[in-house]
């Protein structure tokens, strides 16, 4: 087991963090709350679903990132009550499979990687993700979201990482990634996807995609 995942060691060297919340890791017995919280606070907010009219959430089974949490690589926020208010649900190269995309998102991600000579790919082969980002609605603007991105930095890290990188398909949490100085490489814009009949532009401010990069 990591030192950085030992709740009492981390919750003591980070109790003076914040309005009264402490990072801890993910596992598998946060399942069932992590997909409500997800369903709750993340998957209606995301442009890029609303854009291929997936009005649904993926089932518990189906949700990528929440296959990986028995790898014990994926942050939660949580209060002195107990309750998730935010979450980094992270995955790496190993996952294999399970960290597939949605169907109706494949054949854009394999346009934004032809876009972008390979780089998401690349990114994808050799270092770990931040796949979902998202902070409970009452307990934004509190720097949970800057929080979590730079303790799974830590974690990759720890892990022998040299890079982290995420995708970003809002505005919102692109100034998230901007404010805790990770790099844009790369930018996608909506309007030039062109494959699929029924997709829909999302609204400004949310009309790109952006890859970020973090050296550690």
């Amino acid at each position: 087991m990591l030192s950085f995942l030992d709740s009492s060691t981390f919750y003591s060297t980070s109790k003076l963090i914040i309005m009264s919340y402490s990072i801890e890791v993910a596992t598998e017995t946060d399942k069932q709350e992590v997909y409500d919280f997800m369903c709750n606070n993340f998957f209606h907010e995301m442009p890029l679903y609303a854009a291929f009219q997936q009005t649904e959430p993926l089932s518990i089974d189906e949700w990528p990132a929440i296959q990986t949490l028995n790898e014990k690589i994926s942050l939660k926020a949580v209060t002195s009550e107990g309750r998730i208010v935010g979450l980094a649900l992270n995955v790496v190269p190993t996952s294999g499979e399970v960290v597939g995309l949605p169907p109706k998102l494949v054949t854009f991600f394999d346009e934004v990687n032809e876009n972008s000579n390979s780089l998401l790919s690349d990114l994808e082969k050799n270092h770990m993700e931040i796949r979902n980002l998202a902070v409970a609605k009452d307990w934004r603007n509190r720097g949970i979201a800057v929080k979590l991105m730079e303790e799974s930095e830590k974690l990759d890290k720890k892990l022998g990482g040299k890079k982290i990188f995420a995708k970003s398909t809002g505005a919102h949490i692109a100034k998230a990634f901007d404010k805790a100085k990770w790099t844009n490489v790369f930018q996608y814009n909506d309007s030039d996807y062109k494959k699929e009949p029924h997709y829909q532009i999302p609204p400004e401010p949310h009309t790109f995609l952006r890859l970020y990069v973090k050296d550690l």
